[in-house]
């Protein structure tokens, strides 16, 4: 039995020897070879090595642990809406320099590098090295490229693009349509500089190809064709253009001369017209108007005359009973006139304190002037009657479903689409005095007759009915909650989009009458009150909270968003704010129903005329200092090189030449020279609080019905029926 255990014990103990041999020798073969040979010292020093890097490794491991990469990111990006920028930037390297992933690093520091001067060498330095390291990233190569390109680095912007369009090409991923005609709008541009216009000019039709929106690409191409004097070429991209984005007003003025240069000047007077209202060189136009008008005088021998047919078209209204309770709203229809022409559908009077004053006869046509506090009244230019008064008159019809006509009412003034027509109105006429030789004209109506013209005014009636319905609730309640807007002057509200748009009874449709009559009475109220219910044309996706607009913090007034998946998480890293400007996100406010150029648009902005309107002798830069957490511009400066003009909340738009809304991302292209181009891309149209109207009508195409549509953009509301 003791022989039969030793034996066992020794074949067990040859087992494990014959396994440990191989163990033993690689890992202690060397240090045995080294003492047999005398040398104990360099196993010695490896040894040492091994453990210094293991220490090293705990020590990273360590340091790893500690760093809290989300609360890093969280100050960088409170910094940059704060308008922190250094501190944003030092945040930003903090996380490189820390191991945080680089390429997301890099782009935020390309966008930062924007609104600063400073860190110029240590953000080359990172960029630089994040090239070596995504050279095949679609993604980097784009913000890369761009960042050379903005600061005149043009040669290797050219390189760095071109391994873009090579990668695009190559890979399934690619990049956006928008960016890549972006990418050939550069490319074009550094070409033409290089004096090859015909590689820049493929490269802006290229553009085009990609993505029709990004206008820039049209302006590139017009400018190479004007140059080689193809003016019928560079005539059809700037119509291009503005079929893209209509509001483009500043290029009625190239349109002009171009028609001019092209022996067309009775197509360039058309929009030698149209450029009045854009605000450039507006003494040059009107000097060639006059010209035109003289050079060719029988095109324009009844214009001076403004020879009216004197019968009129009545509209055809639908026959309603008047608001009683809110029987007399008081519109402004237009201020500081000396003179009228109207005709009434009925036989009419005017009246002054309930006393009958002269009486009108139906289809004919009347003037009143006004002068030294008399009226006259006038038919085919012989007086009837002068009234003298400092009091206003009322021109009235004993019919509640009467219409007056009025003459060349003026609309949108010192807007693109502004003019004048002739306009038909329910309700009473008033003459309000404003001075001895001066009055403004009034229209008394009631609210439901009102409503009939402003839904449609304000939302189009072939929109979705949930959309139209949920509009005339928030029309109610906001004309109810802001009477007396313009007391001063003695009316409620304007006609205009300061208040809100009334155009008469032209404006009435089926659709929205039905919407009207379904939410008769009804308004939003927040604790037993009517709201202020607010509302814009489109708010890009995400609407904004009324104390960042103006001043008064209102609990129902905050800030929305509309897109269907929230794919973007606000706030957004300063590359996503960028991007969410420059790509079109799905969202409600994107549909069928709205113009594209509303949801995102693009101004190439005309520095000339901003260095004129802000009396600079040139500009530096333009760089925005305060923005909200949901991407609206709260202030900004214009540098110059005698002054620096800061400019705040809703005159920002028109600081800039004339915007859509605050909603933007602007970046400064700069040569040898300097400055040498500023672009701005912007979201929505309006100034986004309360109701975005494209998204209610997204919502209701969606199946959405309208107080779904109202509980959203007035959060803690309830919908309730006037008594």
């Amino acid at each position: 039995m003791n022989k039969k255990f030793t034996v066992i014990i020794i074949l067990v103990l040859c087992f494990f020897i014959g396994f440990s041999i191989p163990y033993i020798y690689e890992n202690y073969g060397p240090l045995l070879g080294d003492y047999v040979n005398g040398d104990e010292s360099s196993q010695v020093e490896k040894s040492s090595k091994e453990e210094n890097n293991n220490k090293e490794k705990v020590n990273k491991e360590e340091i790893d642990v500690k760093v809290d990469y989300n609360a890093i990111l969280k100050e960088a990006v409170d910094n940059f809406y704060a308008g922190n920028y250094e501190k944003s930037m030092d945040k930003y390297i903090e996380l490189y320099e820390k191991g945080y992933n680089k390429l997301e690093v890099s782009k935020n520091v390309i966008v930062l590098s924007d609104y600063l001067d400073a860190n110029e060498e240590k953000i080359k330095s990172i960029l630089s090295k994040t090239y070596n390291e995504y050279q095949n990233s679609p993604e980097f190569n784009y913000y890369y490229g761009k960042y050379l390109y903005e600061n005149n680095n043009r040669q290797k912007a050219e390189e760095i693009f071109n391994n873009l369009l090579t990668l695009i090409k190559d890979s399934e991923k690619g990049l956006s349509a928008r960016k890549t005609a972006l990418v050939h709008y550069y490319l074009g541009n550094i070409l033409l500089v290089q004096e090859n216009q015909k590689s820049a000019l493929n490269y802006y039709n290229e553009g085009i190809k990609y993505n029709e929106q990004i206008i820039l690409n049209y302006l590139g191409a017009a400018k190479i064709y004007r140059n080689n004097k193809d003016y019928d070429k560079a005539i059809e991209m700037y119509k291009k253009a503005l079929r893209q984005d209509h509001s483009l007003s500043e290029l009625y003025y190239d349109l002009a001369i171009l028609y001019d240069k092209n022996n067309a000047p009775l197509k360039a007077y058309d929009y030698w017209e149209r450029s009045l209202n854009s605000g450039i060189k507006v003494d040059t136009a009107r000097k060639r108007i006059k010209e035109i008008e003289n050079n060719y005088p029988q095109y324009f021998e009844e214009k001076p005359a403004t020879k009216e047919k004197k019968e009129i078209d009545w509209f055809k209204i639908v026959k309603i009973e008047p608001n009683k309770k809110y029987n007399e709203i008081k519109i402004g229809l237009q201020e500081n006139l000396n003179r009228i022409r109207f005709q009434s559908k009925n036989d009419f009077y005017i009246k002054q304190n309930n006393k009958i004053l002269f009486e009108g006869e139906k289809n004919t046509q009347y003037q009143i002037n006004f002068n030294n506090n008399t009226f006259y009244v006038l038919k085919n230019g012989k007086i009837l009657e002068y009234l003298s008064t400092n009091q206003k008159i009322k021109i009235t019809e004993e019919n509640n479903n009467n219409l007056f006509a009025i003459y060349d009412i003026k609309y949108a003034q010192n807007y693109f689409w502004g003019g004048k027509e002739n306009r038909q109105y329910r309700g009473d006429i008033y003459l309000n005095p404003a001075s001895n030789k001066r009055f403004n004209l009034l229209n008394y109506i009631d609210l439901t007759s009102y409503m009939l013209s402003v839904v449609p005014s304000e939302m189009p009636a072939s929109w979705p009915s949930e959309a139209l319905k949920a509009q005339s609730v928030v029309a109610r309640s906001y004309i109810l909650n802001n009477l007396n807007s313009h007391n001063d002057k003695e009316y409620d509200l304007c006609a205009s989009v300061h208040c809100i748009v009334y155009a008469g009874a032209s404006n009435e449709n089926k659709n929205t009458t039905e919407a009207i009559i379904a939410t008769k009475n009804e308004v939003i109220t927040y604790k037993d009150r009517i709201i202020d219910a607010v509302f814009s044309s489109n708010s890009g996706g995400y609407t904004e909270a009324s104390e960042n607009v103006w001043i008064n913090s209102l609990p129902y007034l905050k800030a929305v968003n509309t897109s269907k998946q929230n794919n973007y998480e606000f706030p957004l890293a300063p590359y996503q704010i960028e991007e969410w400007f420059i790509e079109k996100p799905e969202s409600y406010s994107n549909n069928k129903y709205t113009t594209q150029s509303s949801y995102r648009w693009i101004k190439n902005i005309n520095l000339e005329k901003l260095k004129q309107r802000h009396n600079l002798k040139g500009i530096k830069r333009v760089y925005v200092t305060e923005r909200t957490t949901t991407g609206t511009v709260r202030e900004i400066v214009i540098e110059g090189f005698n002054e620096s003009i800061t400019v705040t909340n809703s005159s920002i738009r028109r600081a800039l030449t004339g915007l859509k809304s605050n909603k933007f991302t602007l970046k400064n292209i700069y040569n040898e020279k300097g400055l040498e181009s500023l672009i701005i891309f912007g979201a929505g149209w309006g100034h986004s609080v309360g109701m975005d109207q494209s998204a209610a009508a997204g919502m209701a195409e969606d199946g959405k019905d309208y107080k779904t549509i109202i509980n959203l953009f007035y959060p803690d509301t309830k919908i309730t029926k006037l008594e």
